[in-house]
């Protein structure tokens, strides 16, 4: 195992080169964004369609789960417990 101070620099390099590679992803779709220019490029197009699904997605499953969470609708988390979930609808009898 390194020293704890071994370990406190190794962390530091991690954050500072994390943050770094960060800034340089942004800056990189960037450049790949303002070569692609305004008009409606393929990837462009594919992108913008999954940004689209993944909030449809999204927005669909809180609201499905406020429906069979929420005490005053369903009220299905005492029956849904986290074994029975596969088994959705519960079986009869129980």
């Amino acid at each position: 195992m390194p020293a704890d101070s071994s370990l406190a620099w190794m962390a530091s390099l991690r954050d500072a080169t994390s943050i770094l590679g960060g800034l340089g992803y942004a800056a990189l779709l960037s450049l790949i964004a303002a070569r692609v220019g305004s008009g409606p490029h393929p990837l462009v197009r594919a992108i913008a369609a999954t940004g689209q699904r993944s909030m449809t997605c999204y927005l669909l499953q809180s609201v499905t789960w406020a429906l069979v969470f929420t005490p005053f609708l369903l009220n299905l988390s005492g029956r849904l417990t986290v074994p029975r979930q596969p088994c959705w609808p519960p079986a009869p009898g129980r």
